[in-house]
């Protein structure tokens, strides 16, 4: 995601590059937030600063594309950044009459080109995450579904979907969602998931790879454990074939 990745298309050995920091941003409307660039490429780059609609698919892809929603202001749009320069953006959440609470997520776009006239094309682009909460009643509330068995090769995987039910952004930390797999009311394995990030109002899939010595039909226990004290633990008990 760009929050964790660069969108970058770049030719062989050009001397082009761009860095921004931080990579996501929270803001609550009327805040003002900065965001670094950096040049540290050998020529000077022209950056145009824009925003766009983001999200994320069933596997944590970075969907973005489209007009976003102005919950955020970015000045200046456009930079000249010399070989190695550095300079400063400034973000503001905007207040939206009628908004409802919680996360509001989109992309702040960095799109560079070489300066004056270069005789291979050469563009990047790099995005910073601004998630704007408006104040309000938070809720976090995470639903597990029933989960799938996906056989490939001679690997098999449990395919569990999370869908995020609340209105802010969750963080499942890796070791968070977790599936105690039994069998006659014994624990045969525990399966731990890795990190994943969902959106408000969002899901996702998280697989987790079965052990061979797991066959037959199973009893799974999956529980995601609370990210902060008060919010409700996701549980669910189903009965699959593995």
């Amino acid at each position: 995601m760009i929050a964790h990745a660069l969108l970058a298309s770049v030719a062989l050995a050009a001397p082009l590059a761009l860095t921004a920091s931080p990579a996501r941003l929270a803001l609550a409307p009327g805040a003002h937030g900065t965001v670094s660039v950096l040049n540290p490429g050998r020529s000077t780059a022209v950056v145009d600063v824009t925003r766009a609609a983001f999200a994320l698919d069933l596997h944590g892809r970075p969907l973005i594309g489209g007009a976003a929603r102005p919950w955020f202001t970015v000045r200046p749009q456009r930079l000249v950044l010399r070989a190695g320069g550095q300079a400063t953006l400034v973000v503001k959440g905007l207040r939206r009459p009628g908004a409802g609470p919680g996360d509001h997520t989109s992309v702040l776009l960095l799109t560079s080109g070489l300066a004056g006239p270069p005789a291979v094309r050469v563009r990047m682009r790099v995005g910073v995450v601004v998630a704007v909460r408006v104040p309000g009643r938070v809720r976090r509330k995470l639903a597990l579904r029933t989960p799938t068995v996906i056989r490939r090769a001679r690997t098999r995987v449990l395919r569990v979907t999370v869908e995020n039910r609340g209105n802010v952004n969750e963080w499942i930390g890796r070791g968070r969602l977790v599936v105690k797999v039994m069998r006659r009311g014994r624990l045969v394995v525990v399966l731990r998931a890795g990190g994943r990030r969902l959106l408000a109002h969002g899901k996702g899939i998280v697989e987790l790879r079965v052990p061979t010595r797991v066959r037959g039909r199973v009893r799974a226990l999956m529980t995601i454990a609370p990210a902060v004290r008060g919010a409700p633990r996701a549980r669910r008990v189903v009965s699959i074939r593995v």
